[in-house]
């Protein structure tokens, strides 16, 4: 069966994100929000950030440009590898675009974000859910990689024996890599690590939406070497030529202004980590992927009940919102965001554990 052929035609259901229309459709109703993945949007003038629209139109003449070297000073690379993007979701569908020309076969390991798979798959990219062996790789043709960098929803990173043994085979020309890197500014690094290196064969790409709770802002932004930049710009051009400019030139400000937002958020993270490994610690069946840091974490659990309908029974009895593992490729698990305030995540895992029994 198709998934994404069109409405209405036998056998067949429209193109849709379910963790999106999944969180759409419960949150107004959820008083535990643990689907976020990243931080509210923060009172900015409290961080140093200037919100003056006169003072930015003294700029705007000169906005991209401003965001584009704010970001290339981070990775250490030059303006013309940078593409600013409609957030996370923009740069996903941007790079997949860029992908469907140039890769055969894309591997996927599981669990992975929704979009990572369902966005090349609809553009009818082959799709393979596995980790591949470097000897896998040299056989096939054309192959690419694709992943979130901490996984989502795991948290956790690709560890680093397999990172180097793919890097390699990217820079052999045998591989394409596509890293998503939205959680890495919360390693609370200055500034973030990233895979990229200058290699034409491998591609990241980042967001403001999470660890600066900047989602209304809709600012992310790809890395790829010069001729793929290009590339990808000439794509990006026919969705929007141009991102908004207010918003590159706040996000600009909030980059700079990182060890701010570090400050803050580090002794929150630290405290709902302990209280999220307690809460599993404290249950029989449940194991989960205790990443270093981060805003998520994926919990499996032992039973009959698949994900799906252990999160409909979590919202329905006691209004605790979660994402099950199907909307991850996976199942018997969930993915659960710890930056809510402490006190509000004892609570809704106090009433997640009654549900789960």
């Amino acid at each position: 069966m198709n998934r994404w052929a069109t409405a209405g035609s036998d056998n067949t259901k429209p193109l849709e994100i379910d963790i999106f229309s999944w969180i759409r459709g419960n949150l107004k109703e959820c008083r535990y929000n643990f689907v976020g993945s990243g931080f509210n949007e923060p009172l900015l003038e409290k961080f140093g950030i200037n919100l003056s629209y006169e003072d930015y139109r003294k700029e705007a003449h000169d906005v991209q440009s401003i965001f584009n070297g704010t970001v290339a000073e981070i990775y250490r690379v030059n303006e013309n590898n940078v593409i600013s993007t409609a957030g996370g979701t923009g740069g996903i569908f941007l790079v997949n675009a860029y992908l469907r020309e140039k890769v055969k076969r894309l591997f996927i390991p599981v669990p992975e974000y929704e979009p990572m798979y369902r966005v090349p798959e609809s553009l009818g990219i082959h799709v393979d859910f596995q980790k591949p062996s470097v000897d896998e790789i040299r056989r096939s043709e054309f192959p690419g990689l694709e992943f979130t960098n901490p996984n989502n929803p795991r948290g956790t990173m690709m560890e680093s024996s397999y990172m180097d043994s793919i890097l390699e085979e990217a820079d052999q020309n045998h591989l394409t890599i596509y890293s998503d890197e939205t959680f890495r500014p919360f390693s609370m690094e200055n500034p973030p690590g990233s895979i990229f290196d200058g290699n034409e064969n491998v591609i990241v790409s980042n967001t403001m939406t999470k660890f600066y709770g900047l989602g209304s802002f809709r600012i992310g932004w790809i890395v790829a070497a010069e001729r793929t930049a290009q590339d990808i710009k000439r794509i990006k051009d026919l969705v929007t030529a141009e991102n908004a400019g207010y918003s590159l030139w706040i996000a600009s400000q909030v980059l700079r202004n990182r060890k701010r937002f570090q400050e803050f958020a580090k002794p929150l993270l630290d405290k709902n980590r302990s209280i999220l490994k307690e809460f599993v610690e404290s249950h029989r069946g449940m194991t989960w992927s205790n990443p270093e840091y981060g805003s998520i974490a994926y919990i499996e659990y032992s039973g009959r009940m698949n994900s799906l309908d252990l999160a409909r029974k979590a919202m329905e009895q006691e209004k605790v919102l979660i994402v099950p593992g199907e909307y991850f490729n996976h199942n018997h698990g969930f993915r659960i965001c710890y930056t809510c305030s402490s006190e509000m995540l004892s609570e809704g895992l106090e009433k997640l554990g009654r549900v789960m029994g």
